[in-house]
């Protein structure tokens, strides 16, 4: 049998280790929410640079298609 002293220590060690899980998960709940956020400022640039493509250098065919269009949609640096 374990003494009030021994269950208490037991009890503070366990609950030490339900903290360190709860931050872990917050952590990783953060990593994964600006993961998220970072994918979607990058989906609405590309969407972006597909419109000024289209403003610029729709003629016959969608800017965005044209060879200039392709240029701006996938630089990595965009071009004002």
């Amino acid at each position: 049998m374990a003494s009030r002293e021994e269950i208490s220590k037991i009890k503070k060690v366990q609950n030490s280790g339900a903290e360190r899980e709860n931050t872990s998960l917050n952590s990783g709940e953060t990593m994964i929410r600006h993961l998220i956020q970072t994918k979607m400022r990058t989906l609405v640039d590309y969407y972006k640079r597909i419109g000024t493509a289209n403003e610029r250098y729709s003629h016959c065919i969608d800017g965005w298609k044209t060879d200039m269009g392709m240029v701006l949609l996938y630089s990595v640096n965009q071009i004002t």
